[in-house]
């Protein structure tokens, strides 16, 4: 979440993610899908060429499987630097009906 501010780059949100995800002790190397996109627009896994800056409403869906001891944890989830729309609350909120 620290590193989700507007102005931050994607590869500075991705090796923080990274650098976290190794120090509380993964193995290097684990999985992350990343993507930021203004909500609804082109939403889906990022072509690593398209990497920018993060602004007010962009949406990063992330999926993070860092690997523990041979183990892997699994964790998807959205995050919005500043407030999502309306619409994206509306989809999270059916999203979060059907679990």
């Amino acid at each position: 979440m620290k590193a989700s501010q507007p102005g931050v780059t994607d590869y500075e949100v991705i090796a923080e993610c990274e650098s976290a995800m190794i120090k509380a002790g993964a193995e290097p190397g684990s999985q992350l899908l990343y993507n930021a996109k203004k909500w609804p627009g082109r939403v889906g896994v990022s072509a690593w060429r398209e990497l920018s800056s993060l602004a007010k409403g962009d949406i990063l869906l992330m999926e993070i499987s860092p690997c523990y001891g041979g183990y892997y944890a699994h964790l998807a989830r959205p995050i919005s630097p500043g407030e999502p729309s309306d619409d994206f609350r509306k989809n999270l909120k059916n999203h979060q009906k059907c679990i």
